[in-house]
């Protein structure tokens, strides 16, 4: 399943959890269902903890699993002895690491379980039904959370990646051994355009410069929105003055033409850049810093224009 320990903090995505393990019958000699369940629970417990509702959320689907679990027990009293056992320890969990040992162990008695409750009640073709119903809802759960992974990292207006993207892309060049030229974007008076054309006008424009981002960036080159009308602009494996030259492009690219705000109407909008160059070992945040305050000077100097 994909990491869903940041989708899950999504009220959507948590629902979908909630409703998609819910099976009715999960006896049979076909395993098929634990082994989804558990599979779904190792992905998770590898990232939940980076969530601030993971222990909550690990401790709510632990507490669902026992629930499946415990249909499974009914007439077997050792079973249902040691899953109530399990559960009291669920009440009195209180980080990651506690709520995995319990999954664990729930886990361990699952095969068992699933057997003896398709001895019992014979129940074969229900049980390969049910399996087969819960790949189905396991398939579901993972397209759902792979959307709500996508949807936390996207800007919903323009399409770009959104801050926590741009840290993510971050994380993936910190410590190599590359240079990233990195471009700080600001469009000059935009207050003054919301102003005059409304809201709808400035959102008309900000989509009009990412999608001018998107067409004339290369290769492994992004774009994120950090802000109202602030951008950040990745270049990999970037050198000083191709840093300068596609700030430039970027540039002179927009100013050229007026931008549609309305229909009929038109704006002449420009943008300011700050340019900076990353050595991956170092922080980024001096590297973003340095490009603020060359931005900074773009606007003091004039505006439409790129410095650093």
């Amino acid at each position: 399943a994909q990491p869903v320990a940041h989708a899950f903090a999504l009220r959507a995505a948590i629902a979908d959890l909630s409703e998609l393990l819910k099976v009715p019958s999960l006896d049979g000699p076909d395993d098929k269902p634990v082994r989804t369940l558990s599979l779904l629970f190792e992905s998770f417990s590898l990232h939940a903890a980076r969530t601030k509702e993971g222990a909550e959320i690990m401790k709510r689907c632990v507490g669902e699993l026992i629930d499946t679990l415990g249909r499974l027990a009914d007439g077997e009293e050792a079973q249902g002895a040691r899953l109530s056992e399990i559960r009291e320890r669920l009440i009195e969990a209180e980080d990651i690491q506690d709520l995995d040992v319990l999954r664990g162990l729930l886990l361990q008695h699952a095969g068992s379980l699933v057997e003896a409750a398709s001895a019992r009640r014979g129940a074969v073709r229900d049980a390969v039904e049910a399996a087969h119903l819960s790949r189905r809802r396991a398939e579901e759960l993972e397209a759902a959370l792979s959307d709500a992974e996508e949807e936390a990292r996207t800007d919903a207006l323009t399409g770009l990646g959104n801050r926590r993207a741009m840290l993510e892309a971050v994380e993936r060049f910190a410590g190599h051994d590359r240079d990233v030229g990195v471009l700080a974007i600001d469009l000059d008076h935009f207050k003054a355009l919301n102003d005059t054309h409304g809201h709808a006008g400035g959102d008309a424009v900000l989509r009009h410069v990412a999608d001018l981002l998107r067409g004339e960036l290369r290769g492994d080159d992004e774009a994120f929105r950090v802000g109202g009308e602030e951008l950040v602009v990745l270049l990999p494996e970037g050198s000083w003055q191709g840093a300068r030259a596609t700030g430039e492009r970027l540039r002179a690219r927009l100013s050229r033409a007026p931008v549609p705000v309305a229909p009929e109407v038109e704006a002449a909008v420009t943008m300011s850049i700050g340019v900076a160059l990353w050595t991956c070992t170092l922080p980024f945040e001096d590297t973003l810093e340095l490009a603020d305050a060359a931005l900074y000077r773009a606007k003091e100097g004039g505006r439409n224009r790129v410095v650093g």
